[in-house]
């Protein structure tokens, strides 16, 4: 995984949101190379065309977490920081 350049921000919207444990979320931001289920079971919400489809992985109890573009298997394709719900666009159901 690279950085992303901050000028190259590109439009996002959560389409799913995953609270974890405090564990858990301890061992997903420090592992994005991990097979994760649950990412798995969202891959077919998510797409990256002008505007990123996107999951919202926290931590239970807490505003901030991790924008997550999963890829087929399970994994982590893109993730960036989201540092609380300033600017968060849900898509309805």
């Amino acid at each position: 995984m690279q950085p992303h350049p901050a000028g190259a921000e590109r439009p996002y919207a959560v389409v799913q949101e995953v609270a974890l444990s405090p564990m858990d979320y301890e061992n997903f931001i420090t592992d994005f190379y991990a097979d994760r289920p649950f990412l798995r079971s969202y891959f077919h919400l998510c797409s990256h065309d002008k505007c990123f489809r996107c999951l919202l992985v926290q931590c239970r109890g807490r505003r901030d977490g991790v924008l997550v573009l999963p890829v087929e298997g399970g994994f982590v394709g893109y993730a960036a920081y989201y540092p609380g719900p300033i600017g968060l666009i849900l898509f309805p159901d």
